[in-house]
């Protein structure tokens, strides 16, 4: 799932920008079973309560996944390159490009799941680390800030 979510990361962009056709290649669809079995196997994923115990009861599980992340799973997996394709109003929907919006919400996905593993245990490390003096952490988080925010507004303004 990890590298499905960095494919869409790296080609929803440039997809969404670049091209505008509404072609259904092999490895979208492989993408979008993907999640869908990913959504599945969540409803019999345990996870950690606040209480640092494991909750394994299928229903409390079940609950906090369609609170959470439910709703844009099952959104941005729907390959509605399918259903744009094979519409009367595919040129309509390929010109406005409102079907790869829902994509763009495995980016929500793929932010999650980076701040919620194993790299914010390792950034907080660095962050608080004796031997990294605070103010290069700020300077890095700076860089990174304007990369990220220039990088969007090249994109807006191309589109």
């Amino acid at each position: 799932v990890l590298i499905c979510l960095l494919y869409v990361v790296i080609v929803t962009p440039v997809r969404f920008v670049f091209y505008d056709d509404a072609n259904v290649d092999f490895f979208e669809l492989f993408v979008d079973v993907t999640f869908m079995v990913d959504i599945v196997t969540t409803f019999f994923t345990a996870y950690v309560d606040r209480d640092g115990t494991y909750v394994l009861d299928y229903k409390l599980i079940a609950k906090r996944y369609l609170k959470s992340w439910f709703v844009i799973d099952v959104v941005s997996s729907i390959p509605y390159t399918l259903f744009v394709e094979n519409s009367i109003y595919a040129q309509t929907l390929s010109t406005l490009r409102i079907y790869r919006l829902f994509r763009l919400l495995r980016v929500v996905r793929m932010s999650q799941l980076f701040f919620g593993s194993r790299f914010a245990v390792v950034w907080r490390k660095v962050q608080y680390s004796p031997k990294i003096h605070p103010s290069n952490i700020r300077v890095l988080k700076i860089v990174l800030s304007v990369l990220v925010v220039s990088h969007l507004a090249t994109c807006l303004w191309y589109w």
